[in-house]
């Protein structure tokens, strides 16, 4: 039975303990950071498609690039939980300079 699902019945019973609330918090800490592990290689794949397409030099603008809303809603999706984990978040355009490089 999942974690969750147990500290949802204790916490409707009122039963719920003070370390139980310490272990749920650390527990969805680690359940957010193996969803961002799991998230790694899409967002790898395609900042590279995006960098590789970009070095053709067919796009005027970053938004032009064909792999753009991909890559955009992977880092958007990766800043909330970077966010929720106090991380610093990702910039399209300072990920992008950097593998430029």
């Amino acid at each position: 039975m999942p974690f969750s699902h147990w500290v949802g019945r204790s916490a409707k019973a009122g039963k719920i303990s003070k370390k139980r609330k310490q272990l749920k918090g650390k527990e969805d800490e680690l359940f957010m950071d193996h969803v961002l592990e799991a998230m790694e290689p899409h967002y790898e794949v395609t900042l590279e498609w995006f960098v590789e397409e970009h070095k053709t030099k067919r796009h005027k603008k970053l938004s032009e690039n064909l792999y753009y809303d991909e890559l955009k809603a992977l880092i958007d999706a990766m800043n909330i939980i970077r966010k929720q984990l106090d991380w610093d978040t990702l910039k399209l355009l300072e990920v992008v300079k950097a593998r430029l490089k």
